[in-house]
């Protein structure tokens, strides 16, 4: 038994010396010294013009770090793309101003790439009005195994691209910037438009005698603000605030909201006009259409982005009417399959991250949780619930809302972020009798 043990732990032994000698000396890496050397600090970099594109470089741990030094004109950016493999020595690379005494310092640089995947890449752009000259280093990370390994590498600079240039940005319905080259509006939630100054997007659509067109589009104002007009097919189209329209939104905040109805008792042709103010640029946003007279309440308070990356948004259906007891809570946007719960209450408030969450509480005092109701988002990310206006849930009994009172809905949802939830914007009803 004693012979076995023994046999036993000296195997052990063997291949724990063994492992550890796999680690501690690694098979030698076979590099060689590029044709660009000696560029080993910043004091002695190999100059170059962009762009520059250069392959079967290499450095070596701790003895031979790469640099390369480029003129950046002003207004422009450089790009810098350092490619090679992690399995064979983990790569990093920092660029530097040319002319601080602090090139080379790890931490004084005006970009750093230090992922430990294939590949690092650097940005950077010159907001002067002459040119900088940048200095681009490559090492091996001093903690890596290997001794040495290769790479390739590009440099440019261009013009930084134009966020607002429609050849970029333009959405799937265009040409659609005029009253003439107006697309059929799409009904329901649509999301990833775009708009600019010079422009504007324009939708048509055939709206029945007695029905209510209710358009909502979602964007961040602070981005570029973004309006809504509602036209007449045969009158004044795309003269924007005050030229004639049949109804505008017209706010500085985010999001607009227009409702129309069709009084005239016979269809009407309606075209909807989506317009970047003239003194910003562009911006993206969703639109949300229903017909029928379906949307009630307004929106209230800043909901934060969930990890779709887009804001949870509430939405409103059915009747105003307390006798009507028609009522559908509707959240949008929301991470698919993630379960939430509508809460409630009839004051407003605004408590950012409340229990360490991702998102802003929109309503205060007696909170009622529709707590009998947890839904999961279906697979547009929507979570809708009817609720019954005679049981409006508070903290410890129900109450029956009544003509005139102000109720305020919001949802608490889970998330797949490190904090775990977040919350919609909030929406407040005035119900009528």
């Amino acid at each position: 038994m004693r012979t076995a043990r023994s046999t036993r732990r000296a195997s052990a032994l063997a291949a724990a010396a063994i492992a550890l000698a796999a680690l501690t000396a690694p098979t030698a890496a076979q590099c060689a010294s590029d044709s660009f050397e000696p560029n080993d600090a910043c004091t002695s970099p190999f100059v170059t013009g962009a762009p520059f594109v250069q392959t079967g470089l290499s450095v070596f741990k701790l003895t031979d770090e790469d640099h390369f030094r480029v003129t950046v004109p002003p207004g422009e950016v450089v790009d810098v793309n350092v490619l090679f493999s992690h399995s064979g020595g983990d790569i990093d690379a920092f660029l530097y101003d040319a002319g601080s005494p602090l090139c080379g310092d790890p931490f004084e640089h005006l970009d750093s790439s230090t992922s430990s995947n294939d590949d690092e890449s650097l940005r950077w752009t010159n907001l002067g009005g002459s040119p900088r000259d940048v200095i681009i280093k490559v090492l091996l990370f001093p903690g890596e195994l290997t001794p040495c390994n290769e790479y390739d590498l590009t440099i440019t600079t261009a013009p930084p691209l134009d966020p607002c240039d429609p050849v970029l940005s333009d959405d799937g319905f265009e040409p659609n910037d005029s009253c003439g080259a107006a697309v059929p509006l799409p009904l329901g939630l649509t999301n990833g438009l775009w708009a600019e100054r010079n422009d504007s997007d324009f939708y048509s659509y055939t709206l029945a005698a007695g029905g209510t067109l209710d358009v909502q589009a979602y964007f961040v104002d602070s981005i570029a603000d973004v309006d809504l007009f509602l036209y007449a097919a045969n009158g004044s189209c795309g003269g924007g605030f005050q030229s004639g329209e049949l109804v505008s939104g017209f706010t500085q905040t985010d999001n607009e909201r227009i409702t129309w109805s069709n009084t005239s008792g016979s269809p009407m042709d309606v075209i909807l006009e989506v317009d970047v103010f003239n003194a910003q640029d562009c911006n993206s946003y969703s639109l949300d259409v229903d017909v029928g007279g379906g949307g009630i309440g307004s929106n209230f308070c800043q909901a934060n982005p969930n990890s779709t990356g887009r804001i949870g948004l509430m939405r409103g259906q059915g009747s105003l009417s307390v006798a009507a007891n028609d009522v559908t809570l509707r959240a949008i946007q929301i991470p698919r399959f993630q379960f939430g719960i509508f809460i409630v209450s009839d004051v407003q408030g605004f408590v950012p991250n409340p229990g360490g969450s991702g998102g802003n509480l929109c309503v205060l005092g007696e909170i009622g949780r529709y707590s009998e109701d947890i839904l999961a988002a279906d697979t547009n990310g929507t979570i809708q619930l009817a609720i019954d206006l005679g049981a409006v849930p508070r903290p410890t009994s129900f109450d029956s809302v009544q003509a005139g009172e102000t109720w305020s809905f919001q949802l608490w949802h889970r998330d797949s972020t490190p904090v775990g939830s977040n919350f919609t914007n909030g929406l407040a009803i005035t119900f009528q009798p």
